[in-house]
């Protein structure tokens, strides 16, 4: 893979939660936007949006499938603000929404075990 494609992924993944700007990227591997494009299509067949796109609906997918935070929190971490699109884009990529995603999960072991109501008397 060519290493100016590699630099822009790797500075992608590494802030997921805020918007790189293609100036940015560009700036970075001494390239045009156009050509930056062009390089990042042949080598991964997407633009560098939609990539970013796709790092950000498997970051949230990680964190539904590997955490408790709200779903809510989980845009604000991978760097999306819009809900509907957010579960519009999640479920055509992975064929549901978050939240039944997050209810086909097993559950998961809860270390709290809550107080005998026989205890105390």
């Amino acid at each position: 893979m060519d290493p100016r494609v590699q630099t822009v992924i790797a500075l992608m993944s590494s802030d997921l939660e805020h918007e790189l700007p293609l100036r940015e990227l560009v700036r970075v591997v001494n390239l045009s936007p156009s050509h930056l494009q062009r390089l990042f299509k042949a080598e991964l067949g997407m633009t560098t949006f939609r990539y970013m796109k796709l790092l950000r609906m498997e970051r949230a997918r990680y964190l539904l499938e590997s955490s408790f935070l709200s779903v809510k929190e989980i845009m604000n971490t991978v760097g999306i603000n819009n809900r509907s699109h957010f579960v519009k884009d999640f479920k055509k990529l992975y064929g549901r929404t978050p939240t039944q995603l997050r209810l086909r999960l097993p559950q998961r072991q809860n270390n709290y075990t809550q107080p005998s109501k026989d205890r105390g008397a």
